[in-house]
């Protein structure tokens, strides 16, 4: 995950880099069950929906806004 996250340039702690790793692995059991997305792979998860999002929110304030799993 931090691979893909670094190919974006993007920084993150290992508190925030432990958040999305338990993200995904809710995020894909969710999606087991429930059809949230047709993308199934966790690379492709990261990158398409993580990496989209965090790309998005930089261009606005955030910080403080994202909650604890």
């Amino acid at each position: 995950m931090k691979q893909i996250f670094d190919q974006y340039h993007i920084e993150l702690s290992e508190e925030e880099t432990a958040k999305f790793e338990k993200f995904l692995e809710i995020f894909m059991q969710t999606n087991a069950q429930i059809n949230l997305s047709a993308i199934r792979e966790p690379d492709a998860i990261v990158e398409k929906h993580f990496v989209d999002s965090l790309m998005l929110a930089a261009l606005y304030d955030i910080e403080g806004k994202v909650m604890d799993l």
